[in-house]
């Protein structure tokens, strides 16, 4: 391996850059962050980036109060931290030890919005599990179109929370545990006939799609009824709920939309392009994939173009085979592939042993494929599948900075509407890509371990 694209400190400055103008910072820009205009992160000189300064590092610490009350910063918490190992920081090859991707910094900026929606196109959901609803329950997206305001309310946000979801309807007589996990979920919904009701009230051709879509089975309940749970991972990762003591969702703010396009990770080529028109139907913002495709029919690449078109990018798994092979859908044009780094000690990583466990952030995760299709590298444990929905997650951040910035949509995209995304899918693949910070083993660059004294035949030895 010579040298790699790391997103290691991407979403923290991609951010930056969309949330600020070149007139001056947006409020809850802390200018240790030296922000810079969108338009100057994109014409850097992305192949010759700038030799990192271990001496005056560029970040100071995080502000605590913005940081989700979820969020632990721990040592092995290095899939959202700023915080470097004191151990590598002086090696500009190890990034100055820089532990994560300063998520912890891009939260000061935003932390989402209500309105940046992520389709999650995996296994389904586990709605019967109510761990999994403690974070996921409020955040899946509810389809007013198909669903009548709750009972005794003029508007949908009954509670005046400025969201629409399922706590809604926590007053509505109609409303029950119809799936007995001992709390609401947008599955009693489903389940209801009140509301399943056989019409297609929103006329999308999708009868009754209140919370997202099985193409699995071709009806409106995305239920992951093998339990397999990698869908329930997924939209833990991107959108998981604050506050709950449960996961942390990297962008929590944002909604996830629940597309089934199979019972595991592995999914047909026509179901996922099913999926993603599904998604553009719904008005989604990113598309999140962590599939591997059984084969690869001309309407794969054909939905994942109408969505480049539509300015959604699709995040993409490169998959976990160990492998330089590459993995479809992730393979096709206009995707965003991501694969994963991890700690070097990865599973000894619990041992007290910090000599091994705080010295390397930037071990080739060992179950993630690599090659020259992967766009970035996302700092993860599980592999490239977490990768995806914290990549997708960090998407979902960026278009969120760019809305709250008043950023004017771009003149490329088509059939914009209020709404929708303002930047183009290859304006957020290469803000990710100019933030991001080589990986670069082969150049030689000090310091990463002084010389010793010269041998008795004048030569230096590393």
């Amino acid at each position: 391996m010579l040298s790699r694209r790391v997103v290691v400190v991407g979403v923290a400055l991609s951010v930056v850059a969309l949330a600020c103008t070149p007139q001056g910072s947006v409020q809850g820009v802390r200018p240790e962050l030296h922000p810079q205009t969108s338009r100057q992160v994109l014409t850097r000189d992305i192949d010759h980036p700038p030799a990192l300064d271990c001496t005056n590092w560029r970040y100071s610490e995080p502000d605590p109060a913005t940081l989700p009350k979820d969020y632990n910063d721990k040592r092995n918490d290095y899939v959202y931290t700023s915080r470097r190992s004191p151990q590598s920081a002086g090696s500009t090859h190890l990034l100055c030890g820089q532990r994560g991707p300063a998520a912890d910094l891009a939260w000061g900026i935003t932390t989402g919005r209500d309105d940046v929606h992520i389709a999650v196109l995996d296994s389904g959901i586990k709605w019967k599990d109510p761990v999994a609803m403690k974070d996921l329950a409020t955040k899946a997206y509810l389809n007013a179109g198909e669903l009548p305001k709750p009972a005794g309310c003029a508007a949908y946000d009954c509670n005046g929370d400025g969201r629409f979801d399922i706590s809604d309807y926590a007053n509505d007589p109609a409303v029950t545990d119809r799936n007995h996990n001992h709390l609401l979920d947008p599955e009693d919904l489903i389940l209801d006939p009140h509301f399943s009701n056989g019409v297609d009230s929103d006329h999308n051709g999708y009868v009754d799609d209140i919370s997202g879509w099985d193409f699995l089975w071709n009806d409106s309940d995305p239920l992951d009824d093998v339990e397999y749970g990698h869908g329930t991972g997924e939209a833990r990762d991107s959108t998981a709920a604050d506050g709950n003591g449960g996961s942390l969702g990297m962008c929590d703010q944002c909604r996830f939309v629940p597309v089934r396009v199979g019972d595991s990770f592995i999914a047909d080529g026509g179901r996922f392009a099913a999926g993603v028109l599904f998604a553009l139907d719904s008005h989604v913002d990113v598309v999140q994939e962590a599939l591997g495709a059984l084969n690869n029919p001309p309407q794969a690449q054909a939905a994942i173009d109408a969505a480049y078109v539509r300015g959604v990018p699709v995040v993409a798994s490169m998959a976990d085979e160990a492998s330089k092979h590459p993995n479809l859908p992730a393979a096709l044009n206009h995707t965003i592939a991501v694969n994963s780094t991890t700690n070097v000690a990865g599973p000894l990583d619990a041992l007290p042993i910090p000599s091994i466990a705080d010295s390397d952030y930037l071990s080739l995760n060992g179950c993630t494929n690599y090659g020259g299709i992967t766009w970035v590298t996302v700092p993860s444990g599980a592999c490239s599948s977490e990768a995806t929905g914290q990549g997708a997650g960090m998407v979902g951040l960026i278009e969120s900075a760019a809305r709250s910035g008043s950023v004017a949509p771009s003149s490329r995209l088509t059939r914009w509407m209020p709404g929708d995304n303002v930047l183009t899918a290859n304006e957020v693949a290469q803000l990710l890509r100019a933030t991001a910070d080589d990986v670069d083993f082969s150049t030689p660059r000090l310091p990463i371990d002084q010389p010793n004294d010269p041998g008795p035949d004048g030569f230096r030895r590393y």
